[in-house]
Protein backbone atom coordinates (compact mmCIF):
# COMPACT_ATOMS: atom_id res chain seq x y z
CA UNK A 1 0.00 0.00 0.00
CA UNK A 2 1.31 3.33 -0.79
CA UNK A 3 2.25 5.55 2.17
CA UNK A 4 0.48 9.28 2.05
CA UNK A 5 2.42 12.65 3.68
CA UNK A 6 -0.45 12.39 6.40
CA UNK A 7 0.19 8.99 7.83
CA UNK A 8 2.27 11.16 10.54
CA UNK A 9 1.87 7.93 13.19
CA UNK A 10 3.75 5.75 10.42
CA UNK A 11 6.33 7.89 10.34
CA UNK A 12 6.85 8.28 13.95
CA UNK A 13 6.81 4.54 14.92
CA UNK A 14 9.70 3.83 12.24
CA UNK A 15 11.69 5.35 15.01
CA UNK A 16 10.70 3.12 17.90
CA UNK A 17 11.33 -0.17 15.59
CA UNK A 18 14.37 -2.15 16.86
CA UNK A 19 17.64 -1.36 14.96
CA UNK A 20 17.94 -4.77 14.11
CA UNK A 21 14.77 -5.42 11.88
CA UNK A 22 14.92 -4.54 8.29
CA UNK A 23 11.91 -2.29 6.85
CA UNK A 24 11.63 -3.36 3.21
CA UNK A 25 10.09 -0.93 0.58
CA UNK A 26 8.52 -1.39 -2.83
CA UNK A 27 10.54 1.04 -4.13
CA UNK A 28 13.16 3.91 -3.77
CA UNK A 29 10.83 6.65 -4.12
CA UNK A 30 8.76 5.27 -0.60
CA UNK A 31 12.80 4.72 0.20
CA UNK A 32 13.36 8.73 -0.18
CA UNK A 33 10.49 9.84 1.00
CA UNK A 34 10.50 7.61 4.49
CA UNK A 35 14.36 9.22 4.62
CA UNK A 36 12.83 12.34 4.15
CA UNK A 37 10.93 12.62 7.16
CA UNK A 38 12.62 10.01 9.51
CA UNK A 39 16.12 10.12 11.20
CA UNK A 40 16.83 6.37 10.28
CA UNK A 41 19.86 5.65 8.08
CA UNK A 42 19.62 4.53 4.48
CA UNK A 43 20.92 1.11 5.40
CA UNK A 44 17.53 0.40 7.31
CA UNK A 45 15.77 0.41 4.47
CA UNK A 46 15.79 -2.35 1.66
CA UNK A 47 13.94 -1.85 -1.56
CA UNK A 48 12.54 -5.63 -2.30
CA UNK A 49 9.96 -4.59 -5.30
CA UNK A 50 6.49 -5.44 -5.52
CA UNK A 51 4.37 -7.52 -8.15
CA UNK A 52 2.41 -4.66 -8.89
CA UNK A 53 5.72 -4.24 -11.65
CA UNK A 54 4.78 -6.63 -14.43
CA UNK A 55 7.85 -8.12 -16.34
CA UNK A 56 5.57 -8.76 -19.63
CA UNK A 57 5.54 -6.42 -22.21
CA UNK A 58 2.80 -4.20 -22.00
CA UNK A 59 1.00 -3.13 -25.00
CA UNK A 60 -0.62 0.25 -24.98
CA UNK A 61 -3.60 0.95 -27.18
CA UNK A 62 -4.71 4.54 -28.06
CA UNK A 63 -8.11 5.31 -26.39
CA UNK A 64 -10.54 7.44 -28.62
CA UNK A 65 -13.21 8.62 -26.11
CA UNK A 66 -12.30 9.98 -22.56
CA UNK A 67 -12.79 7.57 -19.71
CA UNK A 68 -12.31 8.86 -16.30
CA UNK A 69 -11.86 5.66 -13.53
CA UNK A 70 -12.69 6.76 -10.07
CA UNK A 71 -11.21 4.24 -7.65
CA UNK A 72 -12.38 4.33 -4.19
CA UNK A 73 -10.30 3.57 -1.03
CA UNK A 74 -11.45 0.52 1.28
CA UNK A 75 -14.39 1.90 3.26
CA UNK A 76 -18.12 2.35 3.12
CA UNK A 77 -17.72 6.07 3.18
CA UNK A 78 -15.02 6.56 0.49
CA UNK A 79 -17.29 4.18 -2.02
CA UNK A 80 -20.70 6.03 -1.12
CA UNK A 81 -18.06 9.24 -1.90
CA UNK A 82 -16.54 8.42 -5.18
CA UNK A 83 -20.56 6.82 -6.60
CA UNK A 84 -22.25 10.27 -5.69
CA UNK A 85 -19.02 12.56 -7.28
CA UNK A 86 -18.80 9.90 -10.57
CA UNK A 87 -23.00 9.95 -10.64
CA UNK A 88 -22.71 13.76 -10.66
CA UNK A 89 -20.02 14.16 -12.90
CA UNK A 90 -21.82 11.69 -15.53
CA UNK A 91 -24.40 13.98 -15.82
CA UNK A 92 -22.58 17.29 -16.07
CA UNK A 93 -20.36 15.11 -18.64
CA UNK A 94 -23.12 13.25 -21.00
CA UNK A 95 -20.25 12.70 -23.71
CA UNK A 96 -18.06 10.93 -21.03
CA UNK A 97 -18.06 7.67 -19.47
CA UNK A 98 -17.20 7.61 -15.92
CA UNK A 99 -16.57 4.12 -13.90
CA UNK A 100 -16.45 3.24 -10.53
CA UNK A 101 -14.35 0.81 -8.91
CA UNK A 102 -14.72 -0.40 -5.89
CA UNK A 103 -12.04 -1.69 -3.12
CA UNK A 104 -11.76 -5.80 -2.83
CA UNK A 105 -13.00 -4.66 1.04
CA UNK A 106 -16.20 -3.56 -0.57
CA UNK A 107 -17.48 -6.44 -2.39
CA UNK A 108 -20.66 -7.35 0.42
CA UNK A 109 -22.33 -3.98 0.26
CA UNK A 110 -21.11 -1.77 -3.30
CA UNK A 111 -24.08 -3.36 -5.74
CA UNK A 112 -26.24 -2.54 -2.66
CA UNK A 113 -24.59 1.24 -2.57
CA UNK A 114 -24.65 1.34 -6.43
CA UNK A 115 -28.65 0.19 -6.32
CA UNK A 116 -29.42 2.69 -4.04
CA UNK A 117 -28.46 5.59 -6.81
CA UNK A 118 -31.68 4.38 -8.65
CA UNK A 119 -31.90 5.18 -12.12
CA UNK A 120 -28.46 5.30 -13.85
CA UNK A 121 -27.13 7.68 -16.42
CA UNK A 122 -26.19 5.59 -19.66
CA UNK A 123 -22.43 6.86 -19.02
CA UNK A 124 -21.38 5.78 -15.73
CA UNK A 125 -21.02 2.41 -13.79
CA UNK A 126 -19.43 0.05 -11.82
CA UNK A 127 -17.21 -1.99 -12.52
CA UNK A 128 -17.12 -5.37 -12.29
CA UNK A 129 -13.95 -6.01 -14.46
CA UNK A 130 -10.27 -6.41 -13.48
CA UNK A 131 -8.05 -3.75 -12.06
CA UNK A 132 -5.72 -4.29 -15.61
CA UNK A 133 -8.77 -4.58 -17.64
CA UNK A 134 -10.26 -1.34 -16.02
CA UNK A 135 -7.13 0.33 -16.43
CA UNK A 136 -6.95 -0.62 -20.10
CA UNK A 137 -9.82 1.34 -20.48
CA UNK A 138 -9.49 4.29 -18.58
CA UNK A 139 -7.59 7.61 -19.98
CA UNK A 140 -7.69 9.25 -16.91
CA UNK A 141 -8.01 7.70 -12.61
CA UNK A 142 -9.46 9.64 -9.95
CA UNK A 143 -8.16 9.06 -6.56
CA UNK A 144 -7.55 10.06 -3.00
CA UNK A 145 -4.91 7.48 -1.09
CA UNK A 146 -5.09 4.40 -3.65
CA UNK A 147 -2.46 2.71 -4.91
CA UNK A 148 -4.66 2.90 -8.67
CA UNK A 149 -3.42 6.23 -9.15
CA UNK A 150 -0.36 5.08 -9.01
CA UNK A 151 -0.61 1.59 -11.17
CA UNK A 152 -2.58 3.17 -13.73
CA UNK A 153 0.68 5.19 -14.73
CA UNK A 154 2.12 1.76 -15.99
CA UNK A 155 -0.86 1.94 -18.87
CA UNK A 156 -0.94 5.69 -19.73
CA UNK A 157 -3.72 6.34 -17.39
CA UNK A 158 -3.35 10.21 -16.05
CA UNK A 159 -3.86 10.75 -12.55
CA UNK A 160 -6.22 13.47 -10.98
CA UNK A 161 -6.12 13.44 -6.79
CA UNK A 162 -9.38 14.50 -5.55
CA UNK A 163 -9.72 15.02 -1.93
CA UNK A 164 -12.65 17.89 -0.64
CA UNK A 165 -10.88 18.56 2.53
CA UNK A 166 -7.21 17.45 2.58
CA UNK A 167 -5.47 17.87 -0.63
CA UNK A 168 -1.63 17.10 -1.37
CA UNK A 169 -1.44 15.12 2.17
CA UNK A 170 -3.18 12.27 0.74
CA UNK A 171 -1.57 11.91 -2.38
CA UNK A 172 0.46 8.75 -2.81
CA UNK A 173 1.98 10.63 -5.53
CA UNK A 174 4.93 13.28 -4.97
CA UNK A 175 4.17 16.31 -7.35
CA UNK A 176 7.92 16.61 -7.42
CA UNK A 177 8.51 13.11 -9.36
CA UNK A 178 5.03 14.02 -11.61
CA UNK A 179 3.09 17.63 -11.81
CA UNK A 180 -0.51 16.26 -11.84
CA UNK A 181 -4.26 17.68 -11.05
CA UNK A 182 -5.49 18.14 -8.02
CA UNK A 183 -9.02 19.20 -7.17
CA UNK A 184 -10.70 19.92 -3.67
CA UNK A 185 -14.00 21.19 -5.62
CA UNK A 186 -16.00 18.82 -7.80
CA UNK A 187 -17.30 22.02 -9.79
CA UNK A 188 -14.00 22.59 -10.86
CA UNK A 189 -13.01 19.56 -11.63
CA UNK A 190 -15.76 18.94 -13.60
CA UNK A 191 -15.37 21.71 -15.89
CA UNK A 192 -11.62 20.53 -16.21
CA UNK A 193 -13.36 17.04 -17.07
CA UNK A 194 -15.33 19.41 -20.44
CA UNK A 195 -12.35 20.96 -21.38
CA UNK A 196 -10.10 17.59 -21.42
CA UNK A 197 -12.88 16.05 -23.30
CA UNK A 198 -13.39 19.12 -25.99
CA UNK A 199 -10.02 18.96 -26.70
CA UNK A 200 -8.57 15.71 -26.14
CA UNK A 201 -5.18 13.84 -27.27
CA UNK A 202 -3.65 10.71 -26.62
CA UNK A 203 -0.41 11.26 -24.37
CA UNK A 204 2.53 10.36 -26.41
CA UNK A 205 5.04 8.15 -26.16
CA UNK A 206 7.59 10.33 -24.34
CA UNK A 207 4.98 10.82 -21.70
CA UNK A 208 3.87 7.13 -21.28
CA UNK A 209 8.11 6.91 -20.76
CA UNK A 210 7.75 9.31 -18.00
CA UNK A 211 4.40 7.94 -16.50
CA UNK A 212 6.18 4.44 -16.70
CA UNK A 213 9.95 6.00 -15.21
CA UNK A 214 7.12 7.32 -12.04
CA UNK A 215 5.98 4.12 -11.29
CA UNK A 216 8.94 2.13 -11.14
CA UNK A 217 10.40 4.38 -8.62
CA UNK A 218 7.32 3.66 -6.75
CA UNK A 219 7.33 -0.29 -7.66
CA UNK A 220 10.39 -1.70 -8.28
CA UNK A 221 10.28 -5.35 -9.59
CA UNK A 222 9.88 -7.88 -6.82
CA UNK A 223 13.51 -9.39 -5.46
CA UNK A 224 13.03 -12.12 -3.66
CA UNK A 225 16.32 -13.20 -3.37
CA UNK A 226 16.58 -10.17 -1.41
CA UNK A 227 15.29 -12.14 1.65
CA UNK A 228 18.16 -15.10 1.25
CA UNK A 229 20.51 -12.72 2.99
Amino acid sequence: APVVPAQNSFFRNLHYLNKNIRIFVSGSQFKENILRRTKLPSSALTVIGSRKNRTEKLSFTGRKDVTVLFAAEGSRESLVEFINLAFYSSLENPGTTFIVRAHPASADYKLELFKRMGKHSPNFYLSRESLTNDLHKATHCVYRSSSVGLEGLLYGVIPIHYAAEMNSVLDPINTLDLPHLQFTDIDAFNQKIKEISKNHTEIDDQHLRNYREVFKGYFEPLKLNILNY
